[in-house]
């Protein structure tokens, strides 16, 4: 019988449960198919633990187990084959892991942590065995406990400096402003934080090679956004004499000012091959030379009236120590991850598109 939609199950063994409504609330939500509940297993790898602590620190450890089988078990109800993922349990590799994860996750007080901690644990799971991605996962899941909020958003901005944030100046706007926020922590990074990330593996030396100062990256990829805005008058001026190029919408008004429509040279150019128009571009091109680009204090002037956390980034990624500074696998994923986290509006990439 049903009540308050809740199922209470016990005395169960050598069975499989389907819940087809509701929370079912025991210890044997999930069975192994020897019969062994998620529990057990969690219980049986953290055996040695559980003899060694103190008998003060014995109730807190338990504790500890329980609440992080619950949410192990909460997060792996989410899934579309919570049993084929319980069910991997039985391989000694993920035992080990489970074992290693919430040995981990019993040294921090760190929330945010702790939800990671589960969250990288199912994410091995679900990848291949042996796979490149498997072993990238289980280094994150190591290196994660070891870094600051300082340092993991270090890798986040580092990430946000590959993406694009938006073709027009409306939404680059909205991005620029909203992206800014993670660096808000980035003025706390010293020359310890940078050598530790680099001894975890999380970054790693270009070479010889160099990332260009944020002012640089800006008028490059943004060379009409960053742009002196064009005058109504000169608009006129040159329509009147190139009435051809009117309706390619080269302008736009908003906040009561005028200013390109893309933000880009490049995108006209893709635009117009694409509507089989290219021939116009020269005429294009010689109307936005009537704009100089911005220089440097320009540039950063303007990132600082859109959100003033850019002073944080522009100082930090502008040091020459950082520009030689790239990040390796585990961390681009450890990034992702801190960029997807702070609800940006960003698609959460696999690794294989963050490096090729």
């Amino acid at each position: 019988m049903l009540e308050n939609n809740k199922q209470t199950i016990s005395n169960v063994e050598n069975s499989s449960i389907q819940q087809a409504r509701g929370d079912i609330h025991n210890t044997n939500t999930f069975i192994l198919t020897e019969g062994k509940t998620l529990e057990d297993v969690i219980r049986s790898v953290m055996r040695s633990e559980l003899d060694i602590v103190t008998k003060e620190a014995y109730e807190k450890f338990n504790q500890i187990i329980e609440e992080f089988r619950n949410r192990l078990a909460d997060e792996i109800r989410k899934l579309k084959n919570p049993q084929d993922i319980v069910d991997r349990f039985k391989e000694p590799k993920y035992q080990f892991a489970l074992h290693d994860t919430i040995k981990e996750y019993a040294q921090t007080d760190c929330k945010e942590t702790k939800e990671d901690l589960i969250d990288l644990l199912i994410d091995g799971l679900q990848v291949d065995d042996n796979s490149t991605e498997q072993f990238v996962i289980n280094d994150a899941r190591h290196i994660i406990p070891k870094l600051t909020i300082a340092s993991s958003h270090f890798l986040g901005a580092m990430l946000l400096r590959k993406i694009v944030y938006g073709n027009h100046p409306y939404i680059l706007t909205i991005n620029l402003e909203e992206h800014a926020k993670i660096f808000e922590h980035l003025d706390k990074i010293t020359k310890l934080d940078i050598a530790y990330m680099q001894q975890l593996r999380c970054i790693d030396t270009m070479g010889l090679q160099f990332n260009v100062t944020i002012e640089e990256e800006m008028r490059k990829k943004y060379d009409l956004f960053f742009r002196q805005a064009p005058s109504i008058e000169k608009y006129a001026e040159f329509i009147s004499n190139n009435p051809q190029i009117k309706d390619l919408d080269l302008v736009h008004k908003m906040d009561g000012k005028f200013g390109f429509q893309k933000v880009s040279i490049n995108l006209y150019e893709e635009e117009l091959r694409r509507k089989g128009l290219h021939y116009y571009m020269p005429k294009i091109k010689e109307f936005i030379s009537l704009f100089p680009l911005y220089n440097d204090e320009e540039i950063k002037n303007k990132l600082l009236s859109i959100n003033p956390l850019w002073e944080n980034a522009i100082h930090l990624f502008d040091d020459e120590s950082i520009k030689g500074l790239k990040l390796s696998p585990v961390g681009a994923y450890i990034a992702n991850r801190i960029v997807q986290k702070e609800k940006m509006h960003v698609a959460r990439a696999t690794l294989k598109e963050l490096f090729f």
